[in-house]
């Protein structure tokens, strides 16, 4: 798993995640050889906002989370998704995903 997150940071040129992808990925977790990859995998990453999100960061979430598109793509927004890009840009990130949804949030 190491080796398959030092190709994922290679491909991308970076290392850089946030508190809300650790929460995720751990919530997604059905076993324990499934934990011990998933931390050995995240183990490989930095966590930008050092496990701490500022006021800023929750309320720009609750913007996101607010915001009713005026198109029906998407349907819903998702806690995680409103997290990920509110500290992708308070630290002037770019968020890296394949979330067709995730994608489609306003910034």
């Amino acid at each position: 798993m190491r080796e398959w997150a030092r190709e994922l940071i290679g491909l991308h040129g970076t290392k850089l995640i946030c508190t809300p992808v650790l929460i995720e990925m751990f919530a997604g977790t059905t076993n324990a050889k499934e934990l011990e990859l998933h931390r050995a995998y995240l183990g490989e990453f930095d966590v930008i906002d050092g496990r701490k999100l500022p006021a800023s960061v929750w309320d720009s979430a609750l913007r996101l989370a607010q915001h009713v598109p005026s198109n029906s793509s998407i349907k819903r927004r998702h806690l995680g998704d409103c997290l990920i890009r509110s500290v992708a840009d308070h630290f002037h990130c770019e968020v890296l995903t394949g979330d067709k949804a995730m994608r489609r949030l306003p910034r």
